[in-house]
């Protein structure tokens, strides 16, 4: 069983619905996890009901910490400090031993069992950013790893508490000296501090910033990603907020990768249920 957790709201309804679909089609096994940051998006998924797909309700998991932390952030922010609170919340209301929060604007293209068998028994994982080198110097505020897919077994407690804890206390669109930025920048010493495992699978997070430096072939039914060392699967694209990205997208990325998941979104964009 691969247990998810993910947020959104109205604004990306479509992009949540099409991950939902994308783990239906993908993974024989699994469950996910909706934090409803909005009233339309509640109504909503509780409307299409899509199975193995549980909706928690934003007021649900809110404390005064979380109000002040509103009064005081952008929405934007808000939602960054949300992602490791609700990852918490669903661990400890579940009792969830091997949990991962996932971006919703994630997608998937092949099952994760490639991945689980990496991380194994690592007590937490991540995924480094991986940047095109001609992004690398723009980009490197944003820290070493991308919260796109951020995983907690059964040793990652603390961990996870002290995530969810930093990003209560500071989350906010801004490049500090001392390496915060958002829910993002505490990452960059977990392989440290907490002995997470750095996910080397290329098609794990494969994104806008870092698609153009690969080489890319189909074979036997899989978008194949390559860097001249190794080559695996296409198994989750980050979409970045969708499908304008701001990057110079590679061709084959726009034909095997984009065209998929915009007619995905499209089909999803009116509340159809996604399995």
């Amino acid at each position: 069983m691969i247990t998810l957790c993910s947020l959104w709201d109205s604004v990306y309804h479509s992009q949540g619905m099409a991950l939902i679909a994308s783990l239906a089609r993908h993974v024989p096994s699994w469950a996910l996890y909706v934090l409803a940051l909005d009233k339309p998006t509640y109504q909503r998924l509780e409307q299409a009901n899509p199975p193995n797909v549980f909706v928690v309700p934003l007021d649900y998991i809110e404390t005064p910490d979380l109000w002040y932390a509103y009064a005081t952030r952008t929405w934007i922010e808000y939602i960054w400090t949300l992602g490791s609170v609700f990852t918490r919340y669903c661990r400890d209301a579940f009792d969830i031993d091997r949990l991962a929060y996932i971006d919703a604007d994630c997608y998937l293209f092949g099952d994760l069992a490639q991945l689980y068998a990496e991380v194994g028994d690592a007590p937490v994982a991540i995924t480094p950013h991986r940047w095109t080198p001609s992004h690398a110097d723009r980009l490197r505020g944003a820290g070493v790893y991308n919260v796109g897919w951020v995983y907690f077994g059964e040793g990652g407690r603390q961990c996870l508490d002290d995530w969810a804890t930093d990003c209560v206390d500071w989350c906010f669109h801004s490049v500090e000296r001392d390496g915060r930025f958002a829910d993002q920048g505490y990452l960059n010493d977990w392989p440290q501090q907490y002995n997470a495992h750095v996910v080397k699978h290329l098609g794990v997070n494969l994104a806008p910033w870092n698609q153009e430096q690969y080489t890319y072939r189909v074979a036997g039914g899989q978008f194949i990603v390559a860097d001249g060392k190794r080559a695996d699967p296409l198994l989750m694209y980050h979409f970045h907020g969708g499908i304008d990205t701001g990057y110079a997208l590679h061709p084959s990325v726009r034909k095997h990768v984009y065209a998929e998941y915009g007619e995905t979104c499209k089909r999803l964009a009116d509340g159809t249920s996604p399995t």
